[in-house]
């Protein structure tokens, strides 16, 4: 009797260091496979701005140079088609507002958390534009431009990840920094704190290229852009040589 209590207690203090070695495995291999996960959404979110930025050169070459505008409405309603978004499509994009469906527009880090049907802004987007250089028949002073416009297409900002409450940047805050160590910050129209310095967002330039960008990296990059992003937000030096929407029709 007394040997097969020695032979059972044995038995459960060697199940118990099994268990312990595995949870201590766990413990060191689970970061690293987060950091993985997170690089592939990186990778991932990274190749949807590079899609959008061919999409809108695309637009821009069959559009007499025009860049695409945030919209393309007055008193039609809020129709998607006319949205940056839908204006895209024609181009080799994907949008979609169902959680279930791939699009073009949303990063795999920060998914839909419900379907969107038939919502014209950006809840369906996780990527904004940059509104000074895009413009928009909505305000007076939110001009169009073309890409002839510009002196350094490869500084020019033409957008970058945000949330799902725009369409549309004025500020370098309005942007999220959700890879590379995340952005806490959950309300980007207003914040006055600035994201974690080593985070990254995947931002979109005006030559065609993209590249993950930390929010000083935006900032002490845009001495020679068009358009561009100071301390606060973008350079509100309205350009004057755009021309109305409806001039364009």
């Amino acid at each position: 009797m007394n040997q097969k209590i020695r032979i059972f207690t044995f038995s459960l203090i060697e199940l118990l260091i099994t268990v312990m070695i595995i949870a201590i495995l766990a413990s060191l291999l689970l970061p690293v496979l987060q950091q993985a996960k997170d690089k592939a959404y990186a990778i991932s979110c990274l190749s949807n701005t590079k899609t959008l930025v061919t999409a809108s050169i695309s637009y821009s070459d069959s559009s007499d140079g025009w860049i695409v505008p945030i919209d393309f409405r007055w008193n039609e309603g809020y129709d998607q088609s006319r949205h940056w978004t839908g204006l895209l499509k024609p181009y080799g994009v994907q949008w979609s507002a169902k959680r279930k469906e791939s699009s073009t527009f949303r990063c795999p880090a920060e998914p839909l958390t419900q379907d969107n049907e038939g919502y014209w802004n950006n809840a369906s987007s996780i990527y904004l534009l940059n509104v000074y250089l895009c413009g928009s028949p909505r305000t007076s002073y939110f001009y169009l431009h073309k890409q002839s416009d510009l002196r350094h297409p490869s500084e020019t900002l033409h957008g970058a990840e945000s949330i799902y409450t725009m369409e549309h940047g004025n500020n370098v805050k309005n942007f999220k920094f959700r890879h590379g160590g995340g952005d806490f910050r959950t309300d980007l129209s207003y914040s006055s704190v600035p994201p974690p310095p080593k985070s990254i967002a995947s931002a979109f330039f005006m030559d065609g290229h993209a590249a993950g960008k930390t929010f000083y990296g935006i900032i002490n990059g845009s001495s020679k852009q068009d358009y561009c992003l100071q301390e606060q937000g973008f350079a509100e030096s309205y350009n004057k040589c755009g021309i109305s929407l409806k001039e364009l029709e």
